[in-house]
């Protein structure tokens, strides 16, 4: 059986562990509620906006005759596509769309006036019809019209 002295250091062990419990369920309390705050404080800080418009792109107004000398043959296409590949080098995003708009046309007169022309030529149309839709749009212009 147990004595007295025992009976009373059992409950004093049980209020300890009561104590400690209630204590433990408390500091997990606040911390939730300090946590749940937190958060809360950032979820209502959090303003959501909408993604900005692209820039309205303007037409270039590129002259007539901007391609006149490859057309005649005085320039060839390799030689455009060196000004364009330092154009863009430069960052001269204004030049870079003009000189590859003559690539372009250079590439289309290969396409249209040749009787037969390649699968390579075709590609290579549509690759700098790409190129320059992303380049001219680079530099805020349109692609010149055709």
């Amino acid at each position: 059986m147990r004595s007295a002295k025992s009976h009373r250091l059992g409950d004093v062990r049980n209020a300890a562990r009561r104590l400690i419990t209630i204590i433990l369920l408390a500091g997990a309390t606040v911390v939730g509620l300090i946590a749940w705050g937190v958060g809360h404080h950032l979820h209502v800080r959090t303003v959501v906006t909408a993604a900005p418009s692209p820039p309205r792109l303007q037409p270039m107004g590129t002259p007539k005759d901007l391609c006149r000398d490859l057309e005649q043959g005085q320039i060839t296409l390799r030689e455009e596509m060196e000004r364009f590949a330092k154009a863009t080098s430069q960052g001269d995003h204004q030049e870079a769309c003009l000189t590859v708009s003559c690539v372009v046309d250079g590439y289309e007169r290969v396409v249209n006036r040749q009787f037969h022309p390649s699968h390579a030529d075709f590609a290579n149309l549509a690759l700098w019809r790409d190129i320059e839709q992303t380049e001219c749009a680079a530099g805020g212009y349109l692609a010149r019209q055709r």
